[in-house]
């Protein structure tokens, strides 16, 4: 039987996660029902590759507003919602009130989601940035510290 460091490696980690954490169980026969009844798996997701799809830009989007009523973030967040160019959504402490991460195909079709996210609601100021390079991406959380 052949198996990889990779696999072995996860292996070593899985069992010393269930050694220190005895409430999270492995996902065995029961394919994690267990954990998706505990709540501790959310949701199942494929994980896509971006760039063969073409949505090889990254954006980030600082917002600034001058509302902060709940019927505006209301309108606001229904708004967003219907772009699915937006991955991620959240409203910040500090001097930027919420903060988006953004994919497309390049800058024009960057320039057409902006154009879309202005018309959502009133806002001050929209501030975007573009990665030059992911260096870090996981949707692992941190569970073997």
């Amino acid at each position: 039987i052949w198996a990889s460091s990779s696999f072995l490696r996860h292996y070593d980690e899985a069992q010393i996660l269930l050694k220190s954490q005895p409430q999270i169980c492995a996902i065995g026969a029961d394919g994690g029902q267990r954990l998706e009844k505990d709540g501790i798996i959310e949701r199942r997701v494929a994980i896509l590759n971006r760039d063969r799809l073409g949505l090889g830009v990254t954006v980030i989007v600082a917002i600034r507003t001058a509302k902060h009523s709940d019927e505006w973030l209301q309108i606001f967040a229904d708004g967003v919602a219907k772009i699915p160019e937006v991955v991620e959504f959240y409203r910040m402490s500090g001097e930027i009130d919420y903060l988006l991460k953004v994919v497309a195909r390049d800058i024009a079709d960057y320039d057409r989601i902006y154009r879309k996210l202005t018309k959502v609601a009133e806002l001050h100021d929209v501030s975007s940035s573009f990665a030059m390079q992911e260096i870090k991406s996981t949707t692992a959380l941190p569970l073997f510290g």
